[in-house]
């Protein structure tokens, strides 16, 4: 799930010409969620979006952010249909 999550931020963020850390804000996370919206349900670009959470705090512990601008983006998913 994690390389699957990675190969879809990795090709945003390259598209976007972040490459690294410290150039990801909370204005990325909002064009992401609308750039990924187009291929993929809103439920996916939010699972997305919290695994860069996760990777950003791991920066965070490495020293290349002393922040992470996606800790508690507010987004919540969309409730899924019964099944």
């Amino acid at each position: 799930v994690y390389k699957r999550h990675w190969r879809a931020l990795e090709r945003f963020l390259s598209l976007h010409g972040i490459d690294h850390a410290g150039l990801v804000t909370r204005e990325v996370i909002g064009q992401y969620l609308k750039w990924r919206s187009e291929t993929a349900g809103r439920n996916t670009a939010i699972g997305e979006i919290k695994f860069l959470g996760m990777v950003m705090r791991e920066a965070i512990h490495r020293g290349h952010r002393s922040d992470n601008p996606i800790s508690k983006p507010g987004l919540r998913k969309d409730p899924s249909p019964e099944k």
